[in-house]
């Protein structure tokens, strides 16, 4: 799996990372929110489209909390 994700990205993984491949749509969002509510020091988030819907809504609430407790 490294060296997938190293050819993928042209660099080597981050030490201390962790990789969980996720196929399904709503469950992945569930995953990275979490993700996200638990953050504490950095959120590291690439994403292509976010749509101004419920989900988009979402995950704009949730950076928008930890800024406002310090982890950006």
């Amino acid at each position: 799996m490294n060296q997938l994700l190293e050819r993928a990205a042209a660099t080597r993984a981050i030490p201390g990372n962790r990789v969980r491949l996720l196929q399904d749509g709503p469950e992945t969002y569930e995953v990275m929110l979490d993700l996200i509510a638990r953050a504490t020091r950095w959120i590291h988030f690439e994403n292509y489209i976010i749509h101004d819907d419920r989900t988009g809504s979402r995950f704009a609430t949730a950076w928008a909390e930890r800024a406002r407790t310090g982890a950006a």
